[in-house]
């Protein structure tokens, strides 16, 4: 499943990120969040690497309730992020919703990517 995601910064659009969700594992207790890394506003003026503070990663189990998140720290400059299920207390056979923000280096968070589901 792969998610483009237009996320704000600064009042300006930041370039589309892919978000791609898989489970991996033979247990399926992972969950395997990539994306590519933003690298310019919308109007083409550029984000430095080090202008990234982290990422959010929003979830619930109701898209009009991501009251969960984890938050990556972006000066790793990591583009994908291997998450616990068992760890982070999600159920079997339950539909979640996720969602992706991008925090600057002036604490500015983006907004809300597009939500997608996934099933654990």
């Amino acid at each position: 499943m792969m998610l483009n995601i237009n996320l704000l910064l600064r009042t300006l659009i930041v370039s589309s990120a892919i978000l791609l969700i898989s489970c991996g594992g033979g247990s399926n207790t992972a969950l395997v969040l990539s994306w590519t890394p933003p690298s310019q506003y919308d109007d083409g003026s550029p984000l430095a690497v080090n202008e990234l503070a982290s990422y959010r990663i929003y979830y619930g189990i109701s898209q009009s309730s991501l009251s969960d998140y984890i938050e990556i720290d972006a000066t790793q400059n990591m583009s994908s992020f291997t998450i616990n299920k068992n760890t982070m207390g999600l159920l079997n056979d339950t539909q979640y919703f996720l969602a992706m923000t991008v925090i600057d280096n002036q604490t500015i968070e983006s907004n809300l990517s597009e939500i997608i589901n996934f099933n654990s």
